[in-house]
């Protein structure tokens, strides 16, 4: 009610501690906002992170590479390339043309830009189905193929995966290496 009646009695060093107590607390409350909201972002970019991976596979009824995402969320591909001996091919009909398949029927997949894959989803890259005796020679030449592929999130957060190291690097991968896939048309 009345103005400086609290103040009467403090000594000049308490009046200044008492100006600045609330702008501390103020600076402090809103430095606690903005790192929950760095923490928050981080958390939801971490919670639907892909993680997409190429392998070659051996089971049963089917030989060849596969890819999937075994992370929390969707993947866009950005680009997918694939060489043999270290010379890009640009279709799988080339790819097949250039190892010792011992079968003529063989699937294949085209992971064009753009497309999605999902949390979860796996399909065959490129192999065949059947033909045990056949799959020895085609795994032998298997280390001659190295596949590699630049993935997002949805947050823009971009890695680049590789069929030689199984490492994911994360990697803003804008443009895919010369000779990029174009698929089977």
């Amino acid at each position: 009610m009345f103005p400086g009646r609290y103040n009467a009695g403090m000594t000049d060093w308490e009046k200044r501690l008492s100006t600045w107590i609330p702008i501390f607390v103020g600076l402090m409350a809103l430095s606690l906002t903005v790192y929950g909201g760095c923490e928050d972002r981080r958390f939801k970019r971490l919670s639907v992170r892909p993680e997409l991976g190429i392998e070659f596979k051996q089971e049963k009824d089917w030989v060849g590479w596969t890819m999937g995402n075994t992370g929390l969320g969707p993947a866009r591909v950005r680009w997918f390339h694939v060489t043999l001996d270290e010379k890009p091919m640009k279709d799988w009909v080339k790819v097949k043309a250039s190892l010792p398949m011992p079968v003529s029927q063989f699937t294949y997949t085209d992971p064009y830009p753009d497309t999605i894959v999902r949390q979860g989803e796996r399909f065959e890259l490129f192999g065949f189905h059947g033909d045990y005796p056949a799959a020895a020679t085609f795994r032998r030449a298997a280390p001659r193929v190295v596949m590699s592929i630049c993935y997002c999130s949805l947050y823009e957060d971009c890695w680049r995966a590789t069929s030689a190291s199984g490492y994911i690097v994360k990697d803003s991968c804008r443009r895919p290496p010369d000779g990029a896939f174009e698929g089977a048309e």
